[in-house]
């Protein structure tokens, strides 16, 4: 009802400001009673043939993840239950990488959205007879991240393995001014220090930081190289979505990693060196027909690959 009231109220106003030509009011109001007949026929099939919805609140499975997958998390609940964007504020719960895949192990999750797990993670399931299903549904970056007025634009993937492993310790060894060169890393089994363990480092340890360089939190690092002071030239790494829209910070500023820039097309063409990949992951033996394997279902088809390009991510399987 409220709609055509609206169309009646803006259709009145027009018509006190219209010309006092009457060919010209009448079409005016013609106008008007078409669009407010438009929009209460639209309404009148909406409620006469209601959207249907694979899953209900109560019956949707578990879900847990990454901070980074979050929104992907919103839009998932958003589109398979009659559940409003703000209503998905408060019932979907994402508590991190290593606490997600904690609790799909102890059975109080049925499905992940994260990062692969870490060896530690993989052992923790082993001991509790789980194993675990990967199966992979985004693309996204591992970008490094300095502040804005770090003069340094890239390093190559050998550079950052000798940071991070500690044999460069200034700037100036990689290209840049004269000080000292600050590597901040995350805390253990967080999906961003993982990748760091499996993916960059291929092999080279990581030097074990002072206390003080460990952060806790994806957005915690991120606000230590944001808050520049001029004496310390720090360094940190995130996921390129949670870092560019998620927790954007105009003070930092992405390196390039072998000359390539980190960015959506280079993700999707699959040129940026360091691609990360959004897992869907569950426990194996879930029946073909449980609510799990439906959601994965959906997830993993056409629809699924809309509610992951809205969430933030460069789906697998491109949407047609």
């Amino acid at each position: 009802s409220l709609l055509p009231a609206l169309c009646a109220a803006a259709g009145s106003a027009a018509y006190a400001h219209a010309a006092v030509s009457r060919e010209r009011r009448k079409r005016l109001l013609a106008k008007t009673g078409a669009a407010a007949v438009v929009i209460a026929l639209g309404l009148v099939v909406y409620a006469a043939f209601p959207r249907t919805y694979p899953f209900t609140p109560e019956t949707y499975p578990r879900v847990d993840g990454a901070t980074a997958a979050y929104p992907f998390g919103r839009e998932l609940a958003h589109r398979l239950t009659v559940m409003n964007r703000p209503e998905t504020e408060r019932f979907v719960r994402f508590n991190t990488t290593h606490n997600a895949y904690v609790n799909l192990i102890e059975g109080k999750a049925d499905i992940v959205f994260a990062a692969a797990p870490s060896d530690e993670e993989r052992r923790m399931a082993a001991t509790r007879g789980v194993e675990f299903v990967l199966t992979p549904i985004g693309k996204d970056a591992f970008v490094f991240l300095v502040h804005r007025d770090n003069p340094v634009q890239g390093l190559t993937l050998a550079q950052i393995r000798d940071i991070f492993s500690g044999a460069v310790t200034n700037w100036k060894q990689v290209g840049g001014e004269d000080v000292e060169l600050v590597a901040y890393q995350r805390e253990a089994n967080s999906g961003s220090q993982t990748f760091m363990e499996q993916t960059v480092m291929r092999g080279s340890l990581l030097a074990e930081p002072p206390k003080q360089r460990r952060i806790t939190g994806m957005g915690g690092l991120i606000d230590v190289v944001a808050a520049y002071t001029g004496k310390n030239e720090a360094i940190g790494y995130s996921f390129y979505y949670y870092a560019s829209e998620m927790n954007k910070r105009e003070s930092i500023r992405f390196l390039s990693v072998d000359g390539i820039e980190p960015g959506k097309e280079t993700i999707r063409a699959g040129t940026y060196p360091l691609t990360a990949t959004l897992y869907a992951v569950t426990r194996a033996g879930e029946s073909a027909d449980s609510p799990v394997s439906r959601l994965l279902e959906w997830v993993t088809g056409p629809e699924g690959s809309d509610a992951i390009a809205k969430g933030g991510y460069i789906p697998v399987r491109e949407a047609k």
